[in-house]
């Protein structure tokens, strides 16, 4: 049984690979990797299966990314929050996506500043 292959398919195909070659060309550097973390940040997705493709594409970013247990938490909520389709919370997703956001903030302002991971923060009381 074969199924049809739809006219736009192959074109789709074709745009794939060529961005997929392009990608691949590119001079990947840890500014262009915090540029597509906070595209992704930025546009918040509409439903719950968009917001399981933008944990899934900030997930390998920050992969590249020198580790943080502060983004690394905030990452592993989004996680927890996409895991039941179903059940998904556009509103818990939007604030744990402002908490990663914050996290990540901070992250770059401790490294731009040369601070390790848990200073320049004021304890909690």
């Amino acid at each position: 049984n074969w199924v049809a292959i739809p006219p736009n398919a192959i074109t789709l195909k074709e745009w794939s690979d060529n961005l997929a070659r392009n990608v691949a060309a590119l001079n990947w550097s840890p500014q262009l990797t915090d540029n597509c973390i906070d595209i992704l940040i930025k546009n918040k997705p509409p439903n719950a299966r968009a917001a399981e493709r933008v944990v899934l594409g900030l997930d390998r970013l920050c992969a590249a990314r020198q580790k943080n247990r502060r983004v690394e938490v905030a990452l592993n909520r989004l996680f927890q929050l996409v895991q039941s389709i179903p059940d998904f919370d556009q509103a818990q997703f939007e604030v744990a996506l402002t908490d990663f956001s914050s996290a990540l903030d901070l992250d770059r302002w401790q490294k731009k500043n040369g601070m390790k991971e848990n200073e320049g923060l004021r304890p909690e009381k």
